[in-house]
């Protein structure tokens, strides 16, 4: 996961809140905190002078403050109430859709070519993580494996105008199976940007006897360009809210090259 960058920069404010209500919540808890204290002398007594009285009531607010930011950067920054003054929309989940590409070879358009692919999208309120993979050439996606994947290394948001919101990206993408030309452009690394508009189609109905809990209710779409002069268009639909977990990407069955989520930054 990266951090990424938000055009209406909310950040400074909800850092400055937290502050103020960790030293308001110190505040109250002042006695209570001296009170552990003093129990916490009175049974080490040999390191009285390393935990005297004071030292509770002090720090208290910074470990108020951790907890707190830590509590709204996994969860609270979700809360309607606080999105909808924020505006950074919340694009956890799985997404799968379809890539459509156009490539150029000696200054020729070729025909565009269309694949299945899924992304896995962890969000927290600073940070996010893009993993893209691409089916192209595998029939059957889900039960095989992916043929490229993509993470992301650079996101920004842009949410100022809510009838436009959208993320950019770079990503890194590389091969995740084994080439019969080693002189084939798809075998070699690659870098490019994305362009990802969200729409919203509100609350989706919810499968409480499947996995996919909120189908539907968000898609992404727009375009991407890559170093190798190829450019396509993305449409994905969110097929679950919940953060994907570690593994979630289909298991591949015969690659070795395979490389799992927490091992997908290209090193190039």
């Amino acid at each position: 996961m990266v951090t990424y960058n938000v055009d209406t920069d909310p950040r400074l404010r909800i850092y400055t809140s937290l502050a103020f209500a960790s030293i308001g919540v110190a505040a109250l808890l002042t006695d209570y905190l001296e009170a552990f204290a003093s129990l916490l002398n009175y049974y080490l007594k040999d390191l009285g002078a390393v935990f005297p009285v004071f030292v509770a009531p002090s720090i208290a607010p910074f470990f108020i403050f951790a907890f707190l930011l830590w509590l709204f950067d996994r969860y609270l920054w979700k809360l309607p109430i606080i999105s909808g003054v924020s505006g950074i929309p919340d694009l956890e989940g799985t997404w799968i859709g379809k890539l459509t590409r156009k490539a150029e070879t000696d200054g020729e358009q070729s025909d565009p070519t269309q694949h299945d692919v899924e992304c896995y999208i962890t969000q927290t309120w600073r940070s996010m993580g893009f993993v893209f993979y691409d089916f192209a050439g595998s029939e059957e996606p889900g039960s095989e494996e992916p043929t490229r994947v993509a993470t992301a290394r650079i996101v920004g948001m842009f949410v100022k105008n809510p009838q436009d919101i959208h993320v950019r990206y770079v990503y890194g993408a590389r091969q995740t199976t084994m080439l019969q030309d080693l002189n084939d452009p798809d075998a070699m690394p690659s870098e490019g940007a994305a362009v990802l508009r969200l729409r919203d189609l509100g609350t989706g109905k919810k499968h409480f006897w499947s996995r996919d809990r909120e189908k539907g209710n968000k898609i992404l779409w727009g375009t991407y360009y890559s170093d190798k002069m190829r450019r396509g268009d993305i449409n994905l639909e969110r097929e679950d809210s919940r953060r994907p977990r570690e593994g979630a990407p289909p298991t591949p069955k015969s690659s070795s090259l395979f490389l799992g989520p927490s091992a997908l930054a290209p090193r190039y």
